[in-house]
């Protein structure tokens, strides 16, 4: 009986052994099964970027120079959202991002989403149909068919969470620019000289050191000056900023910047924006106290005390002008114009009208101004070109000229005086209307 009983526990056992191993040879069937399954889905039906690839693109734009990178993927659409700092004109960075990405999506997804940021912000989004790229690259689809199909807007609320604990590389803060800025000034008609200039060239170096923070320092170098005037005939501090953006919900924006202007002004500036009726409208109001500021070196008289000073010495006075001034400015997308008008305070407590006309070509900008006051009317025009290269180094110090050379010119100078602090959200927007974004891209197929 005792034999028995251990022919049957070794019986238990065996079978126990069995049903062990094939209850192991299950689970590895059932894990086999499962894998057959993922990869048949993924070869038949298609499947999110993979992370190898989603470097790949990330890695080939910061080779390209491009900041504050990050791809993911929603759905069927490729998000990207950088900076660049490479390319002088945005839409070519459009462009060229473009001709990067579409290869590597273009069997498997629909969408190409490009988030464009300044200074860590977003500013401006591009959706880009991966069929109409195709169509308009093979001629099959017009520009502006093209261009009805791309969706541009300052509406990136719509994609704020999408980076949301991601990374982005080759980040954009504590690299400097130094900036050469080529400054012309001129005197047409006068009595004495029909034309009379003044040159200078004012190198300008700037940094961001947090998202939407720039602080940026100037000096202005004379080379001609045929106009003599004294306090301008000798090397002198030009801006002397410090500025922050923030961008708010709902497509408000704001801009505070302190330091020193131009004009021989200094204090602090706020400045608010708002966008509305699909990006063609901006309602934008600005509020300064400031006060007068100005270098002299010795033998020169003051202009405000008529005092001259044997020694080089900075005049200044209290922060007492309260100034501000609320406009409008509307966009006309078929002929990339846009019309402002504003009223406020300027300088010396003169109230004025102002209008603004300006059209852009290309990277090419020229418009019309004028202001009125009850003295009466001043008009002028002002103009932005292109300086030459069209693509920078991205190192983390660099030398490169200004973007674009900018001149204004008024018929009178002694009605209406303003200041610019080189910080106004005008400027931080700068080439990326969105729908001259739309209108560029469908300009040709020779991206």
């Amino acid at each position: 009986m005792q034999v028995k009983n251990k022919q049957i526990s070794n019986n238990n056992r065996y079978q126990a052994f069995f049903m062990g191993n094939f209850s192991i040879k299950n689970k590895v069937l059932k894990a086999c099964l499962l894998l057959f399954a993922f990869f048949s889905v993924n070869i038949f039906y298609g499947t999110p970027i993979t992370n190898d690839v989603s470097e790949d693109i990330t890695n080939s734009l910061i080779e390209q120079g491009f900041e504050n990178v990050a791809t993911v993927v929603d759905g069927k659409q490729v998000l990207i959202t950088y900076e660049n700092r490479a390319y002088r004109f945005e839409v070519k960075a459009i462009k060229e991002i473009s001709k990067i990405v579409m290869p590597l999506i273009k069997d498997k997804y629909e969408n190409l989403v490009l988030i464009v940021q300044n200074c860590a912000i977003p500013v401006v989004y591009v959706n880009i149909p991966v069929s109409a790229y195709k169509d308009f690259m093979e001629e099959k689809i017009t520009g502006e068919e093209f261009s009805n199909l791309v969706i541009a807007s300052v509406d990136t609320d719509t994609y704020r969470t999408s980076f949301d604990g991601l990374d982005k590389k080759n980040s954009s803060m504590r690299k400097f620019d130094l900036e050469i800025v080529p400054q012309l000034g001129l005197s047409l008609g006068a009595e004495e000289d029909a034309f009379m200039h003044v040159l200078n060239v004012a190198p300008k170096l700037s940094t961001s050191l947090w998202k939407g923070f720039t602080i940026s320092a100037q000096l202005i170098q004379p080379i001609s000056n045929e106009m003599d005037i004294p306090f301008e005939d000798y090397t002198r501090a030009g801006l002397i900023t410090a500025n922050q953006v923030f961008r708010l919900p709902h497509n408000f924006f704001t801009s505070i910047t302190a330091g020193y202007f131009t004009n021989y002004v200094y204090g602090i500036d706020f400045e608010l924006g708002k966008f509305l009726m699909g990006d063609k409208l901006l309602i934008k109001g600005k509020i300064s106290y400031t006060g007068n500021m100005m270098y002299l070196k010795d033998g020169t008289e003051s202009i405000w005390s008529s005092n001259t000073y044997e020694e080089k010495t900075v005049e200044y006075s209290d922060m007492y002008y309260l100034s501000g001034d609320i406009g409008i400015e509307y966009r006309f997308p078929e002929y990339d114009l846009t019309a402002g008008i504003s009223y406020g305070k300027f300088l010396y407590f003169k109230e004025a009208w102002k209008f603004e006309f300006t059209r852009q070509f290309d990277e090419f900008n020229i418009g019309f101004v004028a202001t009125n006051i009850d003295e009466g009317t001043n008009v002028g025009f002002q103009m932005a070109i292109p300086i030459y290269p069209k693509k920078y180094k991205t190192n983390r110090f660099r030398i490169r000229p200004s973007s674009y050379f900018q001149y204004t010119y008024f018929a009178n100078n002694n009605m209406v005086t303003e200041y610019s602090n080189g910080n106004s959200l005008s400027k931080f927007f700068g080439n990326v209307n969105p729908y001259f974004i739309k209108n560029q891209l469908s300009e040709d197929i020779n991206w």
